[in-house]
């Protein structure tokens, strides 16, 4: 099944203040907007990712995406085309036409739709799923260290799964070779840091589109059913985005970009017309809100969720 390439902006539509429940150690280790999460089943205690505790209600849900437009026909022959309602492509770009300042991306391992933001960018905390993976191979991730640095993003988690691949380069080697295997070979996981305060695999760039072929081919790879269970695990703190949809495990990733916004991505499987799909979307807070940005994200899986289309079916 293939389906043709196009990119669509629309105008930024207005982002909601809804008020969120953050997440902990959900990314990097300096923001002064960021978000804890206290884990009571896990650790006992608060575990803030800034070294600040703030609180927030639960999540509010978005608004229904607008109806489709209707189709009309033209007797000019430059005259272009509306896609059909069932066009996976067309799908994507109404989502970034009505959210504006998006990406996502939907892929079964050899054809990837996207729309968007489509240029690689900082992964964040979803580049833990290629490290605890490889970790996972080496037998230095336990089932505590998996659950906490993928379920629960605990950070310090992540660095201990990264230290035990070795020094930077072959730590970024052994994470690069599980993307690989699962059918992404264009990224590369970074092994310098680049911004003092975060780490060098959490700024790892990573594409919405290969981080949907990678979801695509995961459960193909060896080592990864550990890591894809702690994915299945919610986290009541990251209760937004692909999380709200049938069947879904997958890693969310925030933080502040260069330019002053704050960065929210998700990739996963989730359930859209009765079977599986590979998923990865990003947003921006431009207010520098992480609760911002949340509810974009969850105003884009709704829209997942009711699209009239059949949707590409992952590999494995």
């Amino acid at each position: 099944m293939s389906f043709p390439i196009r990119w669509a902006w629309g105008p930024a539509a207005a982002l909601s203040a809804c008020a969120l429940l953050l997440s902990a150690c959900g990314d990097e280790d300096a923001a002064d907007n960021s978000p804890t999460f206290v884990n009571t089943e896990a650790r006992g205690t608060a575990d803030p990712l800034y070294g600040e505790t703030t609180a927030a209600s639960a999540p509010v849900s978005s608004t229904a995406p607008a109806p489709e437009s209707d189709s009309s026909s033209s007797t000019e022959p430059s005259a272009p085309v509306p896609a059909p309602a069932g066009d996976v492509q067309a799908v994507l770009d109404r989502i970034v036409a009505e959210h504006g300042n998006v990406g996502i991306a939907v892929s079964d391992g050899t054809t990837t739709v996207e729309a968007g933001r489509t240029a690689p960018e900082a992964a964040w905390s979803t580049s833990k799923v290629p490290v605890l993976i490889a970790a996972n191979r080496t037998g230095g991730a336990d089932n505590q260290l998996v659950s906490s640095a993928i379920t629960y993003s605990d950070n310090e988690a992540a660095r201990t799964a990264w230290a035990t691949l070795g020094e930077a380069a072959a730590a970024a080697q052994a994470a690069q070779s599980v993307i690989a295997e699962a059918g992404d070979t264009a990224t590369q996981v970074q092994s310098q840091v680049t911004r003092p305060e975060f780490t060098a695999f959490g700024q790892t760039m990573w594409s919405v589109g290969n981080q949907a072929k990678f979801m695509a081919g995961l459960r193909c790879v060896e080592g990864a059913q550990p890591i894809i269970d702690a994915m299945g695990v919610a986290d009541p703190a990251q209760s937004y985005g692909l999380r709200t949809l049938p069947g879904a495990f997958m890693k969310g990733g925030w933080g502040p970009s260069p330019a002053g916004a704050y960065d929210v991505r998700q990739m996963g499987i989730v359930q859209l017309g009765g079977h599986d799909v590979a998923v990865a979307m990003i947003a921006s807070a431009p207010d520098g809100q992480y609760a911002s940005a949340q509810s974009v994200l969850t105003s884009m899986a709704e829209d997942l969720a009711q699209a009239d289309t059949q949707w590409p079916t992952p590999a494995c």
